[in-house]
């Protein structure tokens, strides 16, 4: 089976859900914020301090992370090269299952990673959960990139089920995707 890479071009008058894109546009209220910037603001880089503090308190009250545990990119392909370059080294193992989101691959590649995937299983795209196990003892992966739920198939594993895979014993970074988890609504944070 082939990976998946998402046709990029020829697509604007289509709903493109693969792209993870507001439907709706923006409210009203962020126009109007972008009208009251002023000129010699546009500029400069923005300070994060401030803006992480709020994410912090807004959103993860409940939860306990401060402001040094949390990043900010301008998108998701800009987080995940973060992590490559970060933690990604020359001949160490990066584990996935295939097919999943491209941009993985080429963010492995540019560091010299040596990829190992495991395919989905059937027609209902299971994930392979005893052969990702196995591959994590096997191969003890520098990196684990599972995206979930996983773009293009829709799988979703649980929490338990990840937790699970994080329990094997290893020296693996993983990283959980979470970027469409909105369409089913369940966080592992």
């Amino acid at each position: 089976m082939q990976s998946y890479s998402a046709p990029l071009e020829n697509r604007r008058n289509l709903l493109r859900l693969d792209f993870n894109e507001n439907t709706l546009g923006p409210s009203p209220k962020v126009f109007e914020a972008l009208q009251a910037i002023k000129l010699n603001e546009i500029s400069i880089y923005p300070e994060y301090n401030l803006l992480k503090k709020f994410l912090c308190d807004k959103y993860l009250d409940s939860r306990k992370f401060d402001n040094d545990e949390i990043g900010i990119f301008n998108g998701a392909d800009a987080a995940i090269n973060a992590i490559f370059n970060c933690f990604g080294e020359k001949d160490q193992i990066f584990l996935t299952t295939n097919p999943t989101f491209g941009y993985y691959s080429p963010c492995s590649e540019m560091r010299g990673m040596k990829k190992i995937t495991c395919s989905y299983i059937g027609e209902n795209f299971l994930f392979p959960i005893e052969e990702f196990s196995e591959k994590i003892i096997k191969y003890n992966p520098k990196l684990i990139f599972i995206c979930n739920p996983n773009n293009p198939t829709g799988t979703v594993l649980s929490a338990q089920e990840i937790i699970n895979l994080a329990n094997i014993k290893n020296d693996s970074l993983i990283i959980i995707d979470e970027l469409y988890e909105k369409f089913n609504g369940d966080s592992l944070l």
